[in-house]
Parts: structure tokens; sequence; C-alpha cells
């Protein structure tokens, strides 16, 4: 085990606030549990966005579409707490998911701000684990060819729905020596990655390689 992944399952157990055995479950080993878990924040702010924004458009009984997308990312939110093994915003997130599955539309609206706050406070937490950990060293890019060949087997993986080719290629994308078009779209490209949106992974990586 790394010295990065020690620490952060260290300080996850010091909180004591993880199912870790359940994580693991899900994950196959501590390694890939850490990755996981350093890829989750992006996935729960891109879940937040869509869930304040099918709450500012109006839940309600009489639009059930609206209702049906939220219930969706109620449950994309508990979905991935459940697999890091937290079980606080795991029910949290079941709650507004069942109360949207069976249009209680009063328990809906008054769960919002309570996963709201719940899922800001586990970024912020998920965050803090990985504060001042050494991280490993990525080897620089040579030449814009080895850039364009990882951009494009990226791609190459969305395309087939391979998460693991994703994941790999993206992890190369950490190097310090990237041009600015790619720096600014890598946070959006590991939050695609971490949704597993492999249409906005293609995206972005067409994005990328028009301006790189």
């Amino acid at each position: 085990m790394s010295d990065k992944v020690n620490t952060v399952i260290n300080r996850i157990k010091a909180t004591g606030l993880f199912d870790l055995d359940s994580g693991l479950s899900y994950c196959g080993d501590e390694e890939g549990y850490v990755e996981i878990l350093e890829q989750s924040p992006y996935t729960f702010e891109s879940s937040l966005g869509n869930l304040c924004k099918f709450f500012d458009i109006g839940l309600s009984a009489s639009d059930e579409s609206n209702v049906t997308e939220y219930r969706v990312v109620a449950h994309s939110i508990k979905s991935t707490a459940r697999l890091l093994g937290y079980t606080d915003l795991f029910e949290i997130g079941l709650t507004s998911e069942m109360a949207a599955r069976e249009m209680d539309i009063d328990k809906a609206i008054a769960n919002h701000q309570v996963l709201v706050d719940k899922t800001n406070e586990t970024i912020a937490m998920i965050r803090g684990f990985f504060e001042d950990v050494e991280e490993e060293k990525v080897a620089d890019i040579s030449s814009g060819d080895e850039l364009t060949e990882i951009l494009e087997a990226i791609r190459a993986a969305a395309e087939d729905f391979d998460i693991d080719g994703m994941d790999d290629g993206v992890k190369r994308l950490k190097a310090d020596n990237l041009p600015d078009a790619v720096v600014e779209r890598r946070k959006d490209l590991i939050s695609a990655v971490a949704n597993i949106d492999t249409d906005e992974v293609i995206d972005i990586i067409d994005s990328i390689l028009e301006n790189i």
C-alpha cells in the first residue's frame, strides 16, 4: 500500500463515519477505494448542480418529469455515498429519492436543503482527507503527439464504455506540463469520467483537441 493510500485510509478510519468494509466490497481493495474517493467530490458537485437545477424549476405533482429527473440525481448521490460506505449521506439521499418516487412533494422539498448541506459537507470532508498528502509523481508528457494520443485513447475508451480505460487516461493528465486548454477542462473531464457520462467525455475531449 502506498503512503498516500495508507494516510487517507487512516484519516477515514479516524472519523468513524465510514463503513470501510462495505466500501471495499464495492471497490475491490484500498487502492481502488481511495482512487474512487478522490474523484467523488467531482461526482457530488456535478450531481448537486443538477439537483439544484431541477429543484429551482419547481418540484410539483403537475410536472412529473421534473420530479423524476430530481429523483434520478438524488439516487446518484445516494449510490455514490453507498459506494463509499458513507451511511449518513446515503440515508439522506434515500429519503429524497423515495419522496420523489412516491410523489411526496412536501417531503422532497423539506429534505432538499438537508441533502444539499450534507453533500457539500461530504465534499469538504473528503477533500480534507487528501490535504497535504504527497501525490505520486506523474511523468511529464513529453510531446504534443503523446498528449494527443492520451486524449484520443480516453475518447476511444468512452466510445467503448471502457471505464478503466477512461480512468487510466485521466490519471495521466495529472502531469505538470499540460497546455492551458487541457488544464482548464481537466476538472470537467474528471467529473464526466467519475459520472460515467461518456457523451460528455467525448464532447470535452473534442473541445480540448480543437484548442491544442
